[in-house]
C-alpha cells in the first residue's frame, strides 16, 4: 500500500485547464459505476452560485455509463477535469488523487451520489474567507433517500467545540457520521495532515487531525445532501475493505482494518503540535474511543485468524460477499 501524495497511479491524459490562474475552490469527485446518480450530482456542483471552482473527476476504471456522462459535463464545461484511471485503483486512494491534482485555496471533497444546495460553495467560501482561523466549515445535513426523499435533518457540532479533547471524543464517536468530510476545506491544512488511508473510517481519522489544530466552523443550514441506499452499505467488513484495496479481491490477503484505524490514531497524535497537557487528555479520550471499538477490534483478530487457515481462494470469496 502507497499513498504517498505522490502516488497518484497511471491514468489517462489530464484534460488540460482553459483558465490561466488557480481557481480559488477545487471540488473533487471520485466515481466508480455510479451512472444512477452521478448526473445529478454534477450538476448541483456546476449550477452552483459561486463560480470561480474547478471539478476534478476521477473515474476508478467504471464499467457502466459514467466515463460518458462526465465527458459530456466536461465538453460543456471547461472548469471540469475529467481523469480515468486505467485500473480500480481503490476508493480513497481515487479520493485523495482528486486532493492530489486540486490547485484551488480551498477544496470540497464530493461523492457521486450526493448533492450540494446551489449556495453550498458560496456560503462556506465566504466562512473561510472571513475566519483565518478556520480550517473547515461544514453545514447541515439533509439524508435523503434513493428518489431523492428527505429522510431527517442533521446538524453536528463535532469538531467545534473549545477543546481539543472534546472535539476528538465527538469525531472519534461511532454515532458521529463524519459529515465535514464533505465540507470545505482550506488547502493549506489537507497538506499538513496525513491524507486517509486504506482502513475503515480513515475520514475520521483525517476530520480528527484537523479538528486537533482548529475547531470546525458550522453553518445549520442544511446545504448538504447524503443519500443513503440499499447499495451504498457493505453487509460484510471484507465486502468493505475491497472499496479500499480492490486488490484483495486477487490476493486474498488478510487485513485488520479496525486495528490499522487505532494505530492511525496513535500516529495522529504523534504528529500533533500540543503542549503535555493536551496530549495526555486526547490520549485519555482516545482510550475512551478504543474501549467502544473492543468488540470490533476482537472481531478483527477472530477474522483474520479463520482466514489464515484457509486457502487463498477461499479468502477470495469471502472478499466477494
Amino acid at each position: 500500500m502507497n499513498d504517498s501524495r505522490h502516488d497518484h497511479a497511471s491514468s489517462d491524459r489530464v484534460r488540460p485547464s482553459t483558465v490561466s490562474r488557480p481557481p480559488k475552490v477545487s471540488v473533487g469527485l471520485a466515481v466508480y459505476n455510479g451512472e444512477t446518480y452521478l448526473h445529478d450530482a454534477i450538476s448541483s456542483i456546476v449550477t452552483q452560485t459561486f463560480r470561480d471552482f474547478e471539478l476534478i473527476i476521477c473515474d476508478n476504471d467504471s464499467t457502466d455509463g459514467t466515463r460518458e456522462i462526465c465527458l459530456r459535463f466536461a465538453a460543456e464545461d471547461d472548469r471540469v477535469r475529467y481523469l480515468r484511471n486505467p485500473v480500480n485503483i481503490g476508493g480513497v486512494r481515487n479520493e485523495n488523487r482528486t486532493m492530489f491534482l486540486a490547485r484551488g485555496e480551498y477544496f470540497k471533497l464530493a461523492a457521486h451520489d450526493d448533492l450540494i444546495a446551489p449556495e453550498f460553495l458560496e456560503r462556506c467560501v465566504a466562512v473561510l474567507d472571513a475566519n483565518e482561523n478556520c480550517d473547515v466549515c461544514v453545514t447541515g445535513a439533509v439524508i435523503i433517500g434513493e428518489r431523492g426523499e428527505p429522510i431527517e435533518t442533521r446538524v453536528s457540532r463535532a469538531g467545534t467545540e473549545s477543546r481539543r479533547s472534546q472535539r476528538i471524543r465527538s469525531i472519534a464517536d461511532w454515532r458521529y457520521s463524519c459529515e465535514a468530510s464533505y465540507g470545505l476545506m482550506r488547502m493549506s491544512a489537507l497538506r499538513e495532515v496525513r491524507p486517509q488511508m486504506n482502513h475503515v473510517h480513515s475520514d475520521r481519522v483525517v476530520l480528527s487531525e484537523l479538528a486537533l489544530r482548529r475547531p470546525f466552523v458550522l453553518l445549520e443550514e442544511p446545504l448538504f445532501y447524503k443519500r443513503i441506499y440499499e447499495q451504498s452499505a457493505y453487509a460484510d467488513p471484507r465486502g468493505r475493505m475491497v472499496w479500499y484495496q480492490p486488490e484483495l479481491a486477487r490476493t486474498g490477503g488478510i487485513r485488520l482494518p479496525h486495528w490499522q484505524q487505532a494505530g492511525d490514531y496513535v500516529a495522529m497524535l504523534g504528529r500533533s503540535r500540543m503542549g503535555i497537557a493536551d496530549r495526555a487528555v486526547c490520549s485519555v479520550e482516545l482510550l475512551r474511543c478504543y474501549w467502544h471499538m473492543r468488540r470490533d477490534l476482537a472481531l478483527d483478530a477472530v477474522d483474520a485468524l479463520r482466514m489464515a487457515t484457509r486457502g487463498r481462494q477461499a479468502r477470495r470469496r469471502r472478499y466477494d460477499s
